[in-house]
């Protein structure tokens, strides 16, 4: 293991510079994201990449116009639509 990991919440280290796959903790990564304030933390409650990303997979199920939205990668909050 090389000195670029991280401890994840399941205890587990993470290698940054070589991932292997059983080092993926699906909670790890939900934990993550809970944490991870949408909107630089302007908001007058929390809200989370999380919840964000469950929001949006629930309009991407309606098959409505949002689906190729919720396909597209994330882009950094200063990227232009």
């Amino acid at each position: 293991m090389s000195a670029s990991w991280i401890l994840t919440q399941s205890g587990k280290q993470f290698d940054l510079l070589a991932p292997e796959a059983d080092m993926v903790v699906l909670d790890d990564i939900a934990h993550a994201l809970a944490n991870i304030c949408r909107f630089a933390g302007y908001t007058q409650t929390h809200y989370s990449v999380g919840q964000h990303s469950i929001l949006a997979s629930h309009l991407c199920r309606l098959r409505t116009r949002f689906t190729r939205c919720c396909m597209m990668p994330p882009r950094p909050m200063s990227a232009t639509w």
